[in-house]
Order: structure tokens, then C-alpha cells, then sequence
């Protein structure tokens, strides 16, 4: 069994390396306001303000990373969301469906660190509605649903908290999307956790491999260098699989930051390979990940 699954790594590490002897052209949808609504993603609880339970969400990157969608399995009724940035008219649009036959179509944009989405009066809807969502500490979400008949005022119709849903074992997979979170949020700590302590790097452009807790952290983290805030890490798990305490999960990732003080923006964008193992305690580890990239623009 574990012959079989080292082989199957051995098969994708070779396609791996395959892959990485052109430089892949730039993807479409990396710009920031791609990004805009990624805090949104996730596999959820939702609840009203006071804790009654309202249902479950799963929001996902699709297309590439091109648009956002939402599943919803709730309390009331059953339906999604497909969301996506308009380059065009640099403005998010979100269209809505669900079991009852209602179809609601919003646009909006982001505003401080809310996403706020409004749609016009139709036939069968004589009124304005506003949806709002806010990331809030935790990483849970707050969502408003806001309706208006003249657009001056606005009474609330919905409320509701997106709380990460609690799962009792993460695949590798959810590990892949961990390591995209930590690093979204700047938490080095919570990087790092997703390791095993003899995990080793092997970094894009054929640079020497980096074995270790402490040799990672100066690597990312070296002391003295100007200090970057990465703005957003996405990632496309494309495979993943597990035997008995081994797996593996490869694909796409997408990567923003800036450098402390500055504003330009830069980003890269790759393919990425982790193999994990499973200790003691039932915890998917990282033991191995390697990268390539295009080149920081």
C-alpha cells in the first residue's frame, strides 16, 4: 500500500518538474479586485445574530479563480450564487437562484472592507435590495440583507453570521486552503503550525532546499529584510489523495503583496506540490512543498 502511494507521488512529482521546464503565460483574474471577495470563501455555518441556526454554505473559487460561487443549503429554502468582478465596468456582479424561483441580480463593489451588492426593483419586486458582507474577526462573516422602496431608507430583513464550519478531520486538500488562509492573514505562526517540524521546502528557480522549523522561518521571515504584507493567497487544489497516513495535493496557486511602506502591488502565480503525513494525533502535516512560479511582477 505505501509502495503504491509513493509511486503515485513519484508520478506527480515527475509531472511536477515536467511542467515547470516552460514558464506557464499569465493567468487572467490575479488582479486585486479579483481577490476582492476572497474572504468570503469557505465552508460555513450560518447562524442569526442571537444563534439560531439558519443552514450551511460551501463558497468556492471557480473558473480559475475567475469567479466566486456559493451553495446554500438553508433552514428556508435551497439555492447559490455565481459572483465575479467585471473588469469592464470595475464592478462586482452577483446573480442569485434559488428553489423557490426567485432570481435576484445585484452589483455593487467593495467598500472599506465590506462587499456591497444592490439590486433594482422588478416585476414582482417593487423594491431595492442590498446585500452586505463583512469579515469579522475569527474569520467568521457578517451578512445583512437590507430592503428599501425608495433607496433613502432601509430597513434590515436578515442577518446573519458565517462561522467556519468545525471539521474533525482535513484532508489534504483543506490543508492546501489552510496554508492559502495563514498566509492571506499574515500569521506566520499559523503558517508554520501546518508543518511537520522536519518538513522540507523545495523552492521555485532550483534554489537549494530549506529543512526545518527555524530554517523556514528565516527563509519567509528573514531578519532585518523590509518587512511584506501579502494582500491575498489563493490556491487550486487540482488533485489530492490519501492512503492510510500519507497524501498528497497538487495544483494552481495565486499570490499578491506588497512591501511595508510602498503601494505597487506585486504577484505571482505557479503550480505547487505538498505531500503530508498524518501523526499521532489524527493532524494532516506538511512534510514536503515545493513550488514554481512566473516571476514577480
Amino acid at each position: 500500500m505505501h509502495r503504491f502511494m509513493i509511486s503515485a507521488v513519484l508520478l506527480m512529482c515527475s509531472a511536477y518538474f515536467a511542467s515547470a521546464q516552460a514558464a506557464p503565460p499569465a493567468r487572467p483574474c490575479t488582479s486585486a479586485e479579483h481577490r476582492q471577495f476572497d474572504f468570503w470563501i469557505g465552508r460555513w455555518d450560518v447562524a442569526t445574530p442571537d444563534g439560531k441556526p439558519s443552514g450551511q454554505s460551501e463558497v468556492r473559487a471557480i473558473y480559475g479563480g475567475c469567479a466566486i460561487e456559493e451553495r446554500w443549503d438553508g433552514e428556508q429554502l435551497v439555492g447559490g450564487s455565481v459572483n465575479a468582478f467585471d473588469p469592464g465596468r470595475r464592478r462586482w456582479h452577483q446573480t442569485w437562484a434559488d428553489d423557490s424561483g426567485r432570481v435576484v441580480l445585484l452589483d455593487g463593489g467593495l467598500e472599506g472592507t465590506r462587499m456591497v451588492l444592490q439590486s433594482e426593483p422588478s416585476p414582482g419586486r417593487p423594491f431595492k435590495t442590498r446585500m452586505t458582507y463583512e469579515p469579522l474577526e475569527g474569520g467568521r462573516v457578517r451578512q445583512l440583507v437590507d430592503r428599501s422602496s425608495d433607496g433613502a431608507e432601509w430597513k434590515t430583513v436578515y442577518a446573519a453570521i458565517y462561522t467556519p464550519r468545525k471539521s474533525p478531520e482535513a484532508g489534504p486538500a483543506e490543508v492546501a486552503r489552510a496554508y492559502a488562509a495563514a498566509w492571506t492573514a499574515n500569521d506566520a505562526e499559523a503558517v508554520l503550525r501546518l508543518f511537520a517540524k522536519d518538513a522540507v521546502l523545495l523552492p521555485a528557480h532550483a534554489r537549494d532546499p530549506i529543512a526545518g522549523e527555524e530554517a523556514m522561518r528565516r527563509f519567509w521571515w528573514p531578519t532585518g529584510a523590509k518587512p511584506v504584507r501579502v494582500v491575498s493567497m489563493d490556491v487550486d487544489p487540482e488533485e489530492s489523495s490519501a492512503l492510510g497516513d500519507a497524501g498528497a495535493v497538487r495544483g494552481r496557486f495565486r499570490l499578491a503583496w506588497k512591501f511595508e511602506g510602498e503601494s505597487e502591488e506585486h504577484r505571482s502565480n505557479g503550480r505547487f506540490l505538498m505531500t503530508l503525513a498524518r501523526n499521532s494525533g489524527g493532524e494532516w502535516k506538511i512534510t514536503r512543498y515545493m513550488w514554481d512560479d512566473v516571476l514577480p511582477r
